[in-house]
């Protein structure tokens, strides 16, 4: 497909302009004020749901060395229990490597000496709402990762970006691989309007041979195509991939030895 510039930034623009919007009332009316703070990790952590089988792929991949990094960006307004959430998924696989980037829910001191309160105040500025932001932090990330490590010049890690929203759109397209998961037919409609190709997973990732185990070699599926080149940073690929859940990715992404032979870099996501 050919990817059309024009039409992405006039629906970053128009888009992004609604969903910030959105923000000035609740933050106005502090509808959520006065949580203590700590209530928000746990209930991240106790009740926020994640799609199934993320925290088993993610601590596969960590534990096998196929990923650098685990880094989540949402347009939470709070990203502690965005953090809660994802930390218990990930457990002590994720000490030291995940990284949240949401809105932070500001706090105050307790009149009372307790813990701290939330103000119910919402970041307007530099803040997380929007298909506008996501793509801004993404290519901070990007950035970031591709900064000189030391004396030694290494190879930026290959990027994997995995969403299900209109707010993932940029970074989709940005990333060395984008994976749309999920079955939003807004988001594959929008994409295919602005001349994206939207692929099943096999066309791009090494699938296990049937009958491995874990632990056996990985080989490529016979729907394996290499994928194209990674675009200079800041460009948009014209295809994303496709997959139905985490539980499909696991059962087709192990192969991320593969991804990283082809670009010669490890991965983060």
């Amino acid at each position: 497909g050919t990817l059309d510039v024009g039409a992405l930034e006039r629906f970053v623009s128009d888009f992004s302009a609604f969903e910030t919007s959105a923000v000035a009332p609740v933050s106005f009316a502090r509808v959520l004020r006065g949580i203590p703070e700590p209530e928000l990790i746990t209930t991240g952590s106790r009740r926020a749901e994640l799609r199934a089988g993320f925290g088993e792929l993610a601590r596969a991949l960590l534990a096998h060395g196929h990923i650098e990094r685990v880094h989540v960006v949402s347009v939470n307004w709070a990203s502690q229990l965005v953090f809660g959430a994802v930390a218990r998924a990930l457990g002590s696989a994720g000490r030291g490597v995940l990284s949240v980037h949401a809105n932070p829910m500001p706090v105050e001191p307790s009149e009372h000496g307790g813990p701290p309160l939330t103000t119910g105040a919402i970041a307007d500025e530099g803040g997380i709402h929007s298909a506008a932001d996501k793509r801004r932090v993404f290519r901070e990330l990007l950035q970031e990762a591709g900064a000189p490590r030391g004396a030694a010049v290494e190879p930026a890690p290959l990027s994997v970006y995995v969403g299900d929203s209109l707010t993932d759109i940029c970074p989709l397209l940005e990333a060395d691989v984008g994976v749309l998961i999920g079955s939003s037919s807004s988001v594959r409609k929008a994409l295919r309007a602005l001349g994206v190709r939207v692929l099943p997973i096999v066309a791009a990732a090494v699938c296990r041979a049937g009958g491995a185990t874990e632990g056996e070699a990985w080989r490529p599926s016979p729907a394996y195509t290499p994928a194209p080149a990674p675009p200079p940073s800041g460009a948009h690929r014209a295809t994303v991939y496709e997959v139905s859940s985490w539980h499909e990715l696991h059962a087709c992404l192990r192969g991320w030895e593969a991804l990283g032979e082809l670009s010669g870099r490890p991965a983060f996501a």
